[in-house]
């Protein structure tokens, strides 16, 4: 009895020592995770001020205690904590930190979701190339995880990212990977949301039928959903396309369903793609009613600028600034319009930009400011992905198709003339060396007094070698120097072939626009006169188009 009392005693006190070293060692861990169930509840019921602060000092403790994974998951509710505040340089930071310890601890999800959220932030500071990469970089760590939701919604982003870029093909990849992982999440919302999406792609790309479907699918989706604004927002792409196709009483049917959505789910901002619709309505009507755009916008601008949407605001400020200028307030005109394009550029808003810049560029035609007129018709190309095809640079002009074939014929042949400069030297410097190289052998074999002499005559040859490099360095200097004046002249050649078409091609904006609304004079004689007025002067543009295109041959 007493040998098995005191077996009894010394397994209890071991199993006490080995359990108080384990518990030791584990227990900053186990006060650690406690503290990360908190975060996560304050973060869940929206106190993400008390969630960051105790991250902050969990952030710290794990550090001390090298726990990796606690470390990592502070730093990304910091991070998310200083995204959610608009403090975005210091998001990156905690969440990159937060990255690098996630892709050290091997956990595969989180390392995704970090990449994901510094694009995000990236997007926010209107770092394309950056957040696009980052988005990518999470997409190839998500692929390798079954979290559905997370791979969906890094792919929508990488979609609206091309979008924004005018890359519209690949927004459609994209959207529809994003739908592939959704149809397995069950998540009605998103697919609704993400049918939507392919929908604005579509329409980019002028695919009527395509887009239609796409919007019809989301609705039919969405539908089964009670009160969600992602439904109205459908509604509303609808009922363009109903408009635009003159089923007017099919698309308003469609736009009151909208407004009740947006009105039930307490949506001020929805109104505002609502006011945007019916405003595009008014504005090509036969014959346009001007005033009630100027009245929708406004309206629209309100909203927009009470809940911060930049992109709303822009879009509503193109239009009023367009009917503006066409109802001849050309001043108020080009107040809307520079404050609308500031906003568009401090936001990487492209296609808003480039709207906005086509309409201020036909303003400062109209108040005869033509050097204003000209930078933002250039920058209207430049942000315009349309205009970058062959068929319209055709369509413009061949003088461009000319200047770059020869352009690539003088690039060309100054490539080949240095090319073989270089192989000229490279062979005379072989052939000197193979000499002397002879001559040092038959010295050597016939007399070591004259290895002496022989270094003096190598010397001697090299020197003759570097005088001759140099007079040939000096020949290729100048004849750098006349292809830098040539390309100079190149690129003056190229500025006014640029700035003159486009002046040609406005000026015959102007005459096309009076023959097509041509309506608008009451009276035959009126008409006829307008019709002959134009027609001369569209006659005399092509006529010195060609005149100029004789001259350069």
């Amino acid at each position: 009895f007493s040998n098995h009392k005191q077996l009894f005693f010394t397994f209890a006190l071991s199993f006490l020592s080995i359990f108080t070293i384990t518990y030791g060692q584990t227990n900053p861990e186990r006060i650690a995770i406690q503290k990360l169930d908190k975060i996560k509840n304050f973060w869940d019921n929206n106190n993400q001020d008390s969630a960051y602060q105790l991250a902050l000092q969990l952030q710290k403790e794990a550090s001390l205690n090298a726990l990796d994974h606690i470390e990592a998951k502070s730093n990304y509710y910091i991070g998310r904590y200083h995204q959610n505040i608009g403090s975005l340089d210091s998001s990156i930071y905690y969440l990159k930190n937060s990255n690098l310890q996630f892709i050290k601890v091997n956990d595969t999800l989180k390392t995704g979701m970090t990449s994901f959220l510094i694009g995000v932030s990236y997007t926010y500071l209107g770092e394309i190339d950056s957040s696009l990469n980052h988005y990518k970089i999470g997409k190839q760590w998500l692929e390798h995880t079954n979290d559905s939701v997370w791979n969906s919604t890094c792919n929508n982003y990488i979609s609206i990212t091309y979008f924004e870029l005018g890359n519209y093909p690949l927004s459609l990849k994209y959207c529809l990977q994003s739908l592939d992982y959704l149809k397995t999440s069950h998540n009605k919302t998103a697919i609704g949301n993400t049918y939507n999406t392919i929908g604005n792609i579509y329409r980019k790309m002028h695919e009527p039928q395509k887009e239609e479907q796409a919007y019809l699918n989301a609705i039919s989706i969405l539908e089964q959903i009670p009160l969600n604004y992602e439904l109205g927002m459908t509604y509303n792409n609808i009922s363009e396309i109903y408009l635009d196709k003159g089923e007017i009483e099919k698309g308003f049917e469609f736009l009151e369903k909208a407004k009740n959505c947006y009105e039930k789910m307490e949506y001020p901002l929805g109104m505002c793609s609502y006011f945007s619709v019916i405003s595009h309505y008014y504005f090509y009507k036969n014959p346009p009613q001007y005033d009630k755009v100027i009245e929708l916008s406004k309206k629209s601008i309100e909203i927009a600028s009470e809940y911060k949407d930049p992109r709303q605001y822009a879009d509503a400020a193109h239009y009023l600034g367009r009917a503006l200028l066409y109802s001849k307030q050309i001043n108020e005109a080009e107040k809307v319009l520079l404050k609308a394009i500031k906003t568009a550029s401090e936001h990487s808003l492209i296609n808003e930009k480039a709207n906005i810049s086509g309409v201020l560029s036909d303003l400062y035609q109209k108040k005869n400011q033509f050097k204003k007129a000209l930078k933002y018709n250039k920058q209207f190309y430049q942000l315009k992905d349309s205009l970058y095809d062959a068929e319209k640079v055709k369509e413009f002009t061949s003088l461009d198709l000319k200047y770059q074939f020869e352009q690539k014929q003088f690039n060309d042949s100054l490539k080949n003339a240095l090319e073989k400069t270089s192989l000229s030297l490279q062979y005379d410097t072989e052939i000197k060396t193979q000499s002397l190289q002879k001559k040092f052998l038959l010295i050597i074999s016939i007399l070591l007094i004259g290895f002496a002499f022989f270094l003096l005559l190598v010397s001697i040859k090299r020197k003759k070698i570097n005088t001759t490099l140099a007079a040939k360095n000096t020949i290729i200097g100048k004849q750098n120097e006349e292809i830098q004046k040539a390309l100079m002249e190149l690129q003056k050649l190229d500025e006014f072939k640029q700035t003159f078409i486009n002046m040609l091609v406005h000026d015959l904006k102007n005459p096309l626009n009076a023959l097509v609304n041509i309506d608008v004079f009451p009276t035959e004689k009126e008409r006829l006169a307008i019709t002959k007025h134009n027609s001369n002067q569209m006659h005399n543009l092509v006529l010195n188009m060609l005149d100029i295109s004789r001259a350069e041959n």
